[in-house]
């Protein structure tokens, strides 16, 4: 037994009756009569090109005439900070090994002696000395 309600029973009953007598390619075709029609061909409006600005350059403190400055300053940065480099990859800083035991003052002094050369390149564009 099948039950409809009172909205579609009629136009239920009708393509399921044309199921049965015709098959299901006819019976669709029926169906569609009963769908509501759509508008086609409508076009979206065009969208309004937005000019772009163009990308602002980025500055790096190692190019132009604040090279004068950060390049000397940071080999002798990276000069300074060797001997604790070397000490840390014996003795890493970070990890579950007794070794931090060693290697965690160690770092802590390279970034302390780190700190002057990071102090004088700030103005110029260099990184920042608190960052790290």
């Amino acid at each position: 037994m099948v039950k409809f309600n009172r909205a579609g029973g009629t136009a239920a009953v009708a393509a399921l009756a044309l199921t049965a007598l015709m098959g299901s390619d006819l019976a669709a075709s029926a169906q569609s009569v009963y769908r509501p029609l759509t508008v086609g061909g409508t076009r979206q409006p065009r969208q309004a090109y937005v000019p772009v600005a163009p990308q602002a350059p980025v500055y790096n403190p190692y190019a132009g005439p604040a090279v004068l400055i950060t390049a000397p300053v940071a080999f002798a940065g990276r000069i300074v900070s060797l001997p604790f480099e070397a000490i840390n990859a014996i003795f890493p800083a970070q990890g579950n090994s007794p070794l931090t035991l060693v290697g965690g003052p160690v770092m802590a002094a390279g970034r302390f002696v780190q700190l002057p050369f990071r102090v004088a390149q700030a103005p110029f564009g260099g990184p920042n000395p608190f960052a790290y």
